[in-house]
């Protein structure tokens, strides 16, 4: 039962981070950044709100700092912006 509650926590983390970095790649893309530049500001954003989030959850009774919640995070932000990458890059070859 322990294995299945680990298993679907990092799932969680993993779908609820690929939606935070499709969103973050909106904003920036509708704003300041372009090409290359948006990946990297859009993965450093979601990396450090992983890392804040996981601080705020150290100070929560009953909750613990987790360095496998952050890289969880990381991937599903990471496999987002993959997703745009090459969305944007097949509709540009069509």
């Amino acid at each position: 039962m322990q294995l299945l509650d680990t298993v679907s926590s990092y799932f969680g983390h993993f779908f609820e981070y690929i939606i935070l970095g499709l969103l973050v790649f909106r904003a920036f893309d509708n704003s300041f950044a372009d090409g290359f530049k948006n990946f990297i500001y859009s993965l450093s954003f979601g990396g450090f709100y992983a890392l804040t989030d996981e601080l705020h959850q150290s100070f929560v009774p009953s909750r613990f700092f987790s360095i496998w919640d952050i890289l969880v995070d990381i991937l599903g932000v990471s496999f987002a912006l993959f997703l745009i990458f090459f969305w944007k890059k097949r509709k540009s070859c069509s």
